[in-house]
């Protein structure tokens, strides 16, 4: 994978997604078998990952691009499903993976809101993953109207 141009945080992803699924080698999972080890050790000196910068985000082009699509009624279902992804990510801080999830037909209407379960959140898979006793918490993202 690294031949083909991937980061060291995609090629640790699919090793984690490949000693979620196999059974052990030599008594060690996939994850930390010593070869394995070896490998990630050496992408990372030739590939390390990159830092995580905490600049701030100027989010103001991307909300001037909103106002300026007009009115909802106005908009394409395109421009309209677009604006709805970025005020839904920015509100919720979820990632494009959680809004994948959202049943946009199952949801609560009130006076002043509107709630979207989220289908299997990643939250809920994580802990399953990792813990045989976790119990299903609904979750739910809450539009101001």
């Amino acid at each position: 994978m690294l031949t083909f141009g991937k980061s060291y945080n995609t090629i640790a992803g699919y090793r984690s997604a490949i000693s979620e699924i196999h059974e052990r080698i030599d008594n060690f999972s996939i994850g930390t078998h010593p070869d394995i080890s070896k490998a990630m050790q050496a992408i990372r000196i030739d590939k390390p990952p990159t830092s995580k910068s905490d600049d701030a985000i100027d989010i103001i082009p991307s909300l001037e691009f909103i106002v300026s699509l007009g009115d909802n009624s106005t908009m394409t279902i395109r421009e309209l499903t677009c604006k709805t992804a970025f005020l839904l990510a920015l509100i919720s801080a979820c990632c494009p993976s959680d809004l994948h999830r959202i049943n946009a037909f199952d949801y609560t209407k009130t006076r002043s809101s509107i709630s979207f379960n989220c289908v299997a959140p990643k939250e809920y898979n994580i802990a399953v993953a990792h813990s045989a006793s976790t119990i299903k918490k609904d979750f739910c993202w809450c539009l101001p109207r």
